[in-house]
């Protein structure tokens, strides 16, 4: 019976783990002005009803599990940081090549090739360079 008890409370824990990780609490960033990417500010609360939880429209909101329920309708999408997310619809040149939006830190211009640390969306952002092969 011992065993029954600590298996539900396990398989309790797991479930609760990983729907509070990606838990969107319902209110809305939308009704907040939150419209065009994952806010970067410090005040990215959405709107919600009395008595609700406060939900939010920044990238964190994923780690925290508290994302309005439209948080991928202003096109803050996951945990994963991209190159369009911060700005870059080209090869990103200088020293401001960052991609945004999740955890991971990945970079969005040519050198990311050689280091193996670009963004997932990389290919659509800034191809590789490729050159033909000798005649």
């Amino acid at each position: 019976m011992a065993w029954r008890i600590k298996r539900l409370c396990a398989i309790f824990l797991l479930a609760s783990f990983f729907s509070f990780a990606s838990a969107q609490i319902g209110g809305s960033c939308v009704e907040a002005g939150h419209s065009d990417g994952c806010c970067p500010g410090t005040n990215c609360t959405g709107v919600v009803a009395d008595g609700a939880p406060i939900c939010f429209c920044d990238i964190s909101c994923y780690d925290f599990g508290d994302c309005c329920s439209d948080i991928e309708d202003i096109g803050c999408l996951s945990a994963s940081s991209s190159c369009e997310a911060a700005g870059h619809v080209t090869c990103c040149t200088g020293f401001d090549c960052v991609g945004v939006g999740g955890s991971d830190t990945c970079y969005c211009d040519v050198a990311c090739y050689g280091f193996g640390d670009c963004c997932s969306d990389i290919d659509t952002t800034c191809p590789p360079v490729t050159t033909p092969p000798p005649e």
